[in-house]
């Protein structure tokens, strides 16, 4: 018994490198094929092949290919020895009409010839009621370059239906900013007599290149459960599904060749100065002036920065400026808030200067000004308190006369009196400074959270995040890496991230420790550096590609509440 099993372990042994593919056969689930409905595609061969011998690029031009698995047998019997492949894909027709599938050439071996045919829903063959199916659309079919447009999908799923494992993706579009709206709205609706569940969910998607574009659908991926014939509670096995809905294309227009500026295209852009205190304003005290910038439709990351140019008898001490997006009755608002703090040098009237935007109406297609007027102030002069010299031999008064400013300017003779004066000068200046500060502070509280209309802040998502800080460390900008990581890593794991401790203790990682100190050592160096950006790239690639793997199959998990 032992003798005729390892012969034919050698027999296997010996004809291993003599397998050769020989036979290539494609073959479909099911025909015809309903539009935006998956079927499974599967390539048997008489081999051991790999999956990336497969060329689907010209399947990719009427369906849409999902993921693919491989199984591998071996089959002895009477001696004879065969090897099979099989390779199974999904795929998603996205337009009706009749098709061809392969042939599919691997190693100069051909495959057969598949005709498919694919139909809308409604002329499919005894055809039932849905079970599961996506509906979307899109705010505008046409818009303009940078222009921001709202994407609504819509998720039918039949009351009758028991899902498990259940995903919907979101729509891609390349070159543009894909960020959604808020949370899923749900609802039941009655559609044909039957009832639904309806999960709605919204984008707002911003392109980034003119010309006609087509947005790919989300994917939804389900196992619908079948419950067993002998119990009405118990549940069968299920079979898995995955639906598109139905791609949109829109026209993305380019900027017209005779606008000049920053290009900002909106429905609506206005200005708004504030400034605090309203009066009494005096030479060396701080005046917070803040600008807020607001335009419908645009993303708040493609806001201009506000430059103004202010008279030299004014000092100018700027604050980093603030973008959020509001969410109100299907619009996006997005604002850049603008505070700086200014100090006049002298008194007198000072005139605040103007402050244009320039902004291109897409409603009316033309240029437009944003505008605040000038704006005049009083500055008065500074208060200086008297005090009365007591009459001493050692201390020598100027006398001014009325004509001249009323001030009295003592020349102290002994020089510690001198410096207790200067020293109560300066603690009251250093209280000015901590008093200003904090108002500063508390004004700033109340531009982002005002109290009679509260509006919530929307942390930027973690693809623009990552985008910024790419390209920050392919410039090896040292400075955008610093301000940048942290806001990649609070928004991967949406916890409170602030700097780069905070980085290194959330990843744990020794690789990205040390290369976070290499910059800092470099940043701050005095001699040449030898830090590159090779190293810190890859270490966050695959970072970020772990995360996103683990969110993935974490949200998978929880997708339990899509659930009816």
């Amino acid at each position: 018994m032992r003798y005729k099993l390892l012969q034919a372990l050698c027999l296997i042994l010996l004809s291993w490198q003599s397998w050769a593919l020989s036979q290539l056969r494609i073959s479909v689930d099911t025909n015809p094929v309903v539009m935006n409905e998956s079927f499974e595609l599967e390539i048997l061969a008489d081999a051991r092949i790999a999956q990336n011998k497969i060329n689907f690029e010209p399947v990719s031009k009427n369906f849409r290919v999902l993921g693919s698995s491989e199984s591998n047998e071996t089959r002895i019997f009477n001696g004879q020895t065969t090897r099979l492949t099989r390779i199974k894909t999904r795929l998603i027709p996205i337009k009706p009409g009749n098709f061809t599938i392969g042939p599919f050439v691997i190693d100069g071996v051909s495959s057969n010839q598949l005709p498919i045919e694919v139909v809308r829903r409604a002329q499919a063959a005894n055809s039932q009621p849905r079970m599961v199916y996506i509906e979307n659309q899109v705010s505008n079919n046409e818009i303009w370059l940078n222009q921001q447009f709202i994407y609504t999908s819509r998720l039918f799923i039949n009351e009758a239906t028991l899902l498990d494992s259940a995903s919907l993706s979101q729509p891609e579009l390349d070159n543009a900013l894909i960020e959604q709206i808020g949370q899923d709205q749900e609802k039941n609706l009655l559609v044909n007599g039957m009832r639904y569940r309806v999960i709605e969910r919204q984008y707002a998607i911003t392109p980034q290149r003119s010309g006609q574009v087509e947005i790919s659908p989300p994917l939804f991926s389900g196992e619908v459960l079948t419950r067993s014939r002998n119990s009405f509670f118990s549940q069968g096995r299920g079979k898995t599904i995955q639906r598109a809905g139905n791609s949109v294309s829109i026209n993305v227009k380019p900027i017209p060749a005779n606008y000049q500026g920053h290009w900002l295209p909106s429905s609506l852009v206005q200005l708004h100065d504030e400034i605090s205190p309203l009066t009494e304003h005096k030479v060396g005290e701080p005046i917070t002036r803040t600008i807020t910038l607001s335009a419908l439709g645009i993303h708040k990351e493609l806001l201009p920065e506000i430059k103004i140019n202010y008279p030299s008898s004014i000092k100018v001490y700027p604050d980093q400026a603030q973008t959020h997006t509001n969410y109100r009755d299907g619009q996006v608002i997005s604002q850049r808030i603008e505070s700086a703090a200014i100090v006049p040098n002298q008194a007198g009237e000072i005139t605040l200067p103007a402050v244009s935007v320039t902004w291109w109406n897409t409603e009316m297609e033309r240029v437009e000004q944003a505008q605040i007027p000038p704006r005049k102030i009083n500055v008065a002069a500074a208060e200086i308190t008297q005090t009365t010299a007591v009459q001493d031999p050692n201390v020598v008064v100027n006398e001014v006369t009325p004509a001249q400013v009323t001030e009295k300017v003592i020349y102290q003779a002994q020089p510690w009196q001198l410096n207790n004066l200067v020293v109560i000068i300066s603690l009251l200046w250093l209280l000015t400074i901590a008093a200003w500060i904090w108002h500063v502070k508390q004004l700033n509280k109340r531009l982002i959270a005002p109290e009679k209309q509260p509006q919530t802040r929307e942390t930027e998502s973690e693809k623009v995040a990552w985008q910024k800080l790419a390209k920050a460390v392919k410039n090896e900008d040292t400075s955008g890496i610093c301000q940048n990581l942290p806001n990649w890593a609070a928004a991967l794991t949406n916890k409170p991230i602030l700097n780069l401790h905070q980085v290194n203790a959330l990843f744990a990682n020794d690789e990205l420790t040390a290369e976070i100190n290499a910059m800092q050592a470099a940043r701050y160096s005095s001699t040449p550096s030898q830090w590159q950006n090779k190293t810190l790239e890859k270490c966050l690639l695959k970072l970020r590609e772990a995360r996103l793997i683990k969110q993935h199959q974490k949200n998978n998990n929880n997708l339990a509440k899509l659930n009816p």
